[in-house]
This record gives C-alpha cells, structure tokens and sequence, in this order.
C-alpha cells in the first residue's frame, strides 16, 4: 500500500469538449479503479509509477470535467503520475451515470417555464428571496422556495401571512423523472448544503484551513442549519434545535435526512461563483421570454466555456 499526501487539481472539458489521445507512457501503471461511496459503486482512474519509491509519496486528486471521467483525466493522470505522483480521477457521479444531454435538458427546462402559466404575474423576474416574499405573502399554493427563507416563511408572524399552513415535499416532476433519480440516474434538483473547499489557487491556505476546521465542527453545524435551514453534517439532524425546527417545518430536515440522495450536491469545481455570475444574466432573459430556452441555453455554455478560460481551466 502507497501512503499519500493529496492535494487537488481540478479542470473541466465540459460542453465543447476537445478529442483527447492518450499516448502510452514509459514506467507507469494505470487503469480504472472500481469502489464504493455511501452505498453506490464508482468507477474512477488510479496512475502511478510503475516503480515506486518506499515511504510517503505525493498524490493528486484531479476533479474530472462535467460528462465524467474522460480520456483528458485519463492522459493528464498519467503525466502526473512520471513526474512521481500518485493520481487518483474520482467518479463523482456513480456507475454509469452521467448528466443530461443537451436537448433532454432543454426539454426539462421547457417543462419548468410552462409552470409559469399558473403563477402569480411577478414569478418571471423574481429571485429566491422575491420568489419566498411571494410564497410567505399567500400568493401561490406551492412553489419552488430557497432554504434560507424557510424558517421565517414557517414561524415568523412579523413577515409571513402562511404561518402554521405550510408543509414539504418533493419538487412535482415529469413522469418518470422520480424513479430514475430512485434508481440512481440522475436527480431531481441541486441541493445546497452549504458547501466549503479552497481553490488551488487560495493566496491565504492556512486561514481557509483553520476556517474550514471551525465551520465544519458538529457544535457549529446546528446554528448554520437553523439559520440557513441547510444540513452539512449528517449528526446535525439529531441536535435540539434542529429538531425542534424540524418539528416547526413540518419535517423539513427528515424530508432532506430521507431524500436528500435524490438531489446533486455542490458543483466539483471551486469556480461556481463565477461560472453563476456570467451565466445568470442570459438566464434572466429566458426568464423574462426574450430568449428561447434552446438559444439561451447554448449562450449559457459559450458564457461558461469563456469564463472557465479566463480562469485558465481552458488551453
């Protein structure tokens, strides 16, 4: 067995991708690596030198592009692993799952907007806290609400009109979309439990570590749930106060503790933030109808695609 010290790369070929050819490379060994994560099995790509050195080795974890695991990480594995390294290319997604194509997410999109024709006439160009405003307000029977406004929406008579009338439950999907996310391909929504990591390229490792340590700890983790209302920790569910929120929501966190499987986690790249910001303007426009959803969402790709190469995730 190969100790490792890990550190992470990530990079993405997503939409657009280049044709990548691996070239056989002297004294390494590699191949797809098979285990298994919460129950699931993954398949992944494990290279290393083919004649390692005793003791401690450096390792890398490279974070694969947005269809899974491709020739790129392969090859680039490779290259790492006769420079010394022991490189291991995650699955993030699971065995034979991967996203939706583009025309099926187009499709779903469609779906989504059609929903529009029975919401109140400020839906269109609302955002998460305007869409909870509307909710709270009494103006739609149901809908799609942020985490964060959960808790006033529920027990906050100073701001909400719903108070003590409002239950959970799964987002309403197309036929057939329930049982294949069940069955593991796929899933029904993205689900934010408050996500933390640092960018290789962090200028201040040791105060995003030390903050990490501290966010993360299980006597922290109730007050962010109860505020947010999200989960990060799975022994936050058994808290007090997030039981007794739980009780308050109408098993908001049992539902997330039961079906939280049925949801995507955070993204794999530490890039989101920026990813969210050049694509939502084109978003808003599909929105507000001045885009098709079939246009809009291949100006979305070209505006990702832009910005992961300015941040230099693109050759």
């Amino acid at each position: 067995m190969i100790s490792l010290a890990l550190t992470a790369l990530a990079h993405g070929e997503g939409h657009g991708r280049r044709a990548y050819a691996r070239v056989a490379l002297p004294n390494v060994r590699s191949r797809d690596y098979t285990y298994r994560f919460e129950g699931k099995e993954h398949v992944g790509f494990v290279a290393y030198p083919a004649s390692p050195a005793p003791g401690l080795r450096p390792g890398a974890l490279i974070g694969h592009q947005w269809t899974g695991v491709h020739e790129m990480e392969r090859s680039r594995a490779e290259e790492l692993a006769t420079r010394g390294f022991v490189v291991f290319v995650p699955d993030i997604y699971g065995k034979g799952k991967r996203p939706a194509a583009g025309e099926a997410a187009k499709a779903a999109m469609q779906w989504w907007l059609d929903m529009r024709d029975i919401a109140p006439p400020e839906s269109p160009a609302s955002t998460w806290t305007e869409v909870g405003t509307t909710f709270g307000a009494g103006r739609a029977a149901q809908g799609l609400v942020y985490g964060e406004n959960a808790g006033w929406i529920v027990a906050d008579e100073s701001k909400s009109l719903v108070v003590g009338k409002v239950g959970v439950a799964l987002p309403p999907l197309a036929p057939g979309v329930l049982g294949d996310a069940e069955a593991g391909n796929g899933y029904i929504g993205y689900y934010d439990g408050g996500a933390f990591g640092m960018p290789h390229s962090s200028k201040n490792k040791e105060a995003t570590a030390l903050f990490l340590q501290y966010i993360g700890q299980n006597e922290v983790q109730p007050d962010w749930a109860v505020a947010a209302p999200r989960v990060t920790n799975k022994a936050t569910y058994d808290d007090p106060k997030v039981v007794a929120m739980n009780e308050k929501l109408n098993g908001y966190y049992d539902m997330i503790k039961d079906k939280g499987y049925l949801f995507a986690g955070a993204p794999a790249y530490p890039f989101h933030a920026q990813v969210r910001e050049a694509t939502a303007p084109t978003f808003y426009q599909i929105l507000l109808g001045n885009l098709s959803v079939s246009d809009g969402l291949d100006q979305m790709a070209a505006a990702a695609e832009a910005e992961l190469a300015s941040l230099g995730y693109r050759k």
